[in-house]
């Protein structure tokens, strides 16, 4: 079972004297450290850990996690830290999963399901008429708005069938934004991480 928000505050009294203190920015700075060049963009899945299948090290890299990677909704932040740290990132990297299944899709989100032989994002899974609904009914002002509105499903999102053509268009989109330093050399690239071998796809 999932904890709870009381619980997972509770574990932090096991773990806080065990911790080994973080510089500061400042501290880094007088280390001769500077800001990451690489930022990473995956999936919100807690199956999915940059830190390890990537061997990461203490400061290496930005990290957004966003629902099924995509990174429309981290444009804003990936910009402001680019910006601030002296135009700073030279890759980034957007990196989907997939995985087996081992259960057919419920027959209530089968319209929203593609790929099933090698896509286990749970983004899939999203019936966006019942999000764009449910929304509405919590903020009836936001009606026209929430219309206009996608979220996460890969194939309603983009209506592709595959999830590398997805990836692919993401990557495109993430090139063509202004806020993106393209002509200063900031290479944006897509792969997809399986859950069950480890391994990392370069696909785009």
């Amino acid at each position: 079972m999932a904890p709870t928000s009381a619980e997972l505050f509770k574990r932090n009294e096991a773990y806080s004297p065990t911790h080994t203190p973080m510089p500061t920015i400042d501290e880094i700075i007088a280390m001769g450290g500077g800001a990451p060049k690489t930022c990473i963009i995956t999936c919100v899945d807690p199956r999915v850990h940059p830190e390890a299948l990537l061997g990461l090290q203490f400061g290496e890299t930005f990290i957004f996690r966003t629902v099924a990677g995509h990174p429309q909704s981290a444009l804003q932040d990936i910009a402001a830290l680019d910006i601030e740290g002296h135009n700073c990132l030279e890759d980034i990297m957007i990196i989907y999963h997939t995985g087996q299944h081992l259960l057919k899709p419920l027959p209530c989100v089968l319209n929203n399901w593609f790929d099933s032989a090698r896509t286990d994002c749970g983004s899939t899974r999203f019936d966006v008429p019942r999000i764009r609904s449910g929304w509405a009914e919590r903020d009836p002002s936001s009606k026209l708005q929430v219309d206009e509105m996608t979220f996460g499903a890969v194939q309603a999102r983009y209506g592709y069938d595959k999830q590398e053509d997805a990836l692919r268009d993401d990557v495109k989109w993430l090139k063509e934004q202004p806020l993106v330093r393209k002509a200063q050399g900031i290479n944006v690239k897509g792969y997809l991480y399986d859950l069950k071998s480890g391994k990392l796809q370069e696909v785009v």
